[in-house]
């Protein structure tokens, strides 16, 4: 007798969830792309990809900088070798140094849509970082928990354009 068969519908059914969260929060870790000194940065430009008529957002106050930089976002451990499809980004964010690019980061959301074991399960918003031309690495990126993208979103200004 196959084991589905002795199992209640609802245990079936947990065991299915447990799998398909194993499934997606398999994956090889790396160091990702460290991010720049906040002393070194004088601001943040933040733009929106997906509105060709958006401002760019510029933040200049030290304080917002330092917070964003220490978001977990940035720091450079627990990212994973993506082997899926091209990351379609939805914000560039770059940190300057007075005129100089210091480092370029990319936000988007659903990096595991409409596939095995995930399906939309495991969608939500990543990070990914750039080459040294400023293009997006997307064979690496960072899953950003709610708790993490909340924050950041609110610190670049990005909520506000969704209201």
């Amino acid at each position: 007798m196959p084991l589905t068969s002795k199992l209640p519908i609802s245990a079936g059914i947990a065991l299915m969830l447990v799998a398909t969260v194993c499934g997606c929060a398999a994956g090889q870790k790396i160091d990702g792309q460290a991010p720049p000194d906040s002393r070194e940065v004088t601001h943040i430009v933040v733009l929106n990809l997906e509105s060709a008529d958006s401002e760019p957002n510029v933040i200049k106050d030290d304080e917002a900088i330092r917070r964003i930089l220490e978001s977990w976002a940035f720091n450079p451990l627990e990212w994973e070798i993506y082997r899926g499809d091209h990351l379609p980004p939805t914000y560039k964010i770059q940190f300057f140094g007075g005129s100089t690019i210091l480092a370029t980061y990319w936000i988007g959301a659903y990096s595991s849509l409409r596939r095995f074991p995930c399906y939309s399960f495991c969608s939500g918003w990543w990070i990914a970082g750039s080459d040294a031309d400023q293009r997006i690495i997307d064979t690496v990126y960072k899953g950003l928990a709610e708790g993490v993208y909340f924050s950041l979103f609110g610190e670049l200004g990005v909520w506000k354009k969704w209201e």
